[in-house]
């Protein structure tokens, strides 16, 4: 008993030195962002979630040969450090959280065994409630200070962490790193079986799709044309951003139904927050509060 009061005192203390850090009156742009991991991980207690430290920097976000949703490529600078879930959300976690519910289309029979399989058919508006009450679980027992939350990572967020440092469009190894059409044998997977990206997260590409927190709305090629861009904040150095505008939401990764371009970091799924579909999973940071746009 006194080892797990001690490794849970450590974990309190970990997240009040994230807290602690003086905010600086002026923003600090960090113009680079290295191509190597971090190290430091944060176990969530009881529900043994991994989450893996990032540092603020700066990256280009989208791109300019893709669909035109994800025009143009553009400077994204990110000033704050967050952490990101080493792995999506697993079933067993899910289950825990979410009262024994577990939607997903290739359930684990039993969530006693280790199993690391990813929940999936899940909606964007139940990842939320997800996040709501682990904030929640996780205030109420002291181990979460304010102003830090629970929550779906912003879109921004998500491509800096799938691109690690890398500007490419990461398709090149794709076998070693991702479950897509060619290997999946038709269904998901258990995470952490294919390699990790430089900042040591899995399936940041493949396997399931992942939401994000950001809006998004569906438009015809012609309103492309007339040279309109899709989400107002894709523009040169931008700080943080979140799009709240539109009645969809964005996931991103790909998954293992389909082609590795799909799976691309740039690429945009765009699907209202309802939609359960059997190849949508979410991944959680643990962050301040993403400020709308």
């Amino acid at each position: 008993m006194d080892e797990i009061e001690e490794e849970f005192d450590y974990v309190v203390e970990e997240v009040e030195e994230i807290v602690e850090e003086e905010i600086p009156k002026v923003i600090q742009i960090i113009d680079d962002v290295p191509d190597h991991d971090f190290g430091d991980i944060y176990i969530v207690p009881e529900l043994q979630l991994e989450m893996k430290k990032v540092l603020p920097g700066s990256f280009y976000m989208g791109s300019d040969d893709g669909p035109y949703n994800e025009r143009p490529r553009h400077r994204v600078n990110m000033t704050r450090q967050f952490w990101m879930g080493i792995y999506p959300i697993l079933q067993r976690e899910y289950a825990e959280i979410m009262d024994g519910k577990n939607p997903s289309n290739f359930p684990v029979e039993s969530q006693e065994d280790g199993s690391k399989f990813p929940v999936e058919k899940v909606s964007w508006t139940a990842a939320n409630e997800f996040c709501r009450r682990l904030t929640a679980r996780e205030r109420e027992a002291g181990n979460l200070p304010e102003p830090f939350v629970y929550r779906l990572p912003t879109e921004a967020e998500w491509e800096y962490s799938c691109r690690a440092g890398r500007e490419d469009d990461l398709i090149d190894d794709i076998d070693h790193t991702a479950w897509f059409f060619k290997n999946s044998n038709e269904q998901s997977h258990e995470v952490g079986l294919k390699e990790p990206n430089n900042w040591g997260l899995f399936d940041m590409q493949g396997n399931v799709f992942e939401w994000c927190l950001d809006s998004c709305d569906f438009r015809e090629p012609s309103w492309y044309e007339k040279g309109n861009v899709l989400t107002g904040l894709f523009k040169n150095d931008v700080i943080n951003p979140h799009y709240k505008l539109g009645s969809n939401r964005v996931a991103k990764g790909g998954c293992w139904l389909l082609a590795p371009d799909v799976c691309r970091p740039s690429a945009r799924y765009i699907n209202p927050p309802d939609s359960r579909y059997f190849v949508m999973g979410f991944r959680i940071v643990l962050a301040e509060a993403a400020v709308s746009v």
